[in-house]
């Protein structure tokens, strides 16, 4: 019969946070792209959140119009 490995296959030269080998089945995988992917997703709305508290307090509050604020442009024929 074959002798079946005791310890599951590790990736080589790769190690965890602790400098052990990491294994195939414990390490990365969908469970870390996930976690990444979610702190993406609450970055871009984060930014989003910001930009438009930019946005709408430069209209309402200041009553600052991009309009009226830039000078006017000399028109030539």
């Amino acid at each position: 019969m074959q002798e079946i490995e005791s310890q599951p296959s590790s990736w080589e030269d790769y190690v965890d946070c602790r400098n052990r080998p990491a294994i195939k089945g414990r390490h990365g995988g969908m469970m870390a792209a996930s976690f990444v992917l979610v702190v993406e997703i609450l970055e871009n709305l984060a930014y989003l959140a910001n930009a438009s508290n930019l946005l709408s307090s430069l209209l309402f509050l200041v009553d600052f119009y991009l309009m009226l604020s830039s000078p006017p442009l000399p028109f030539t024929s």
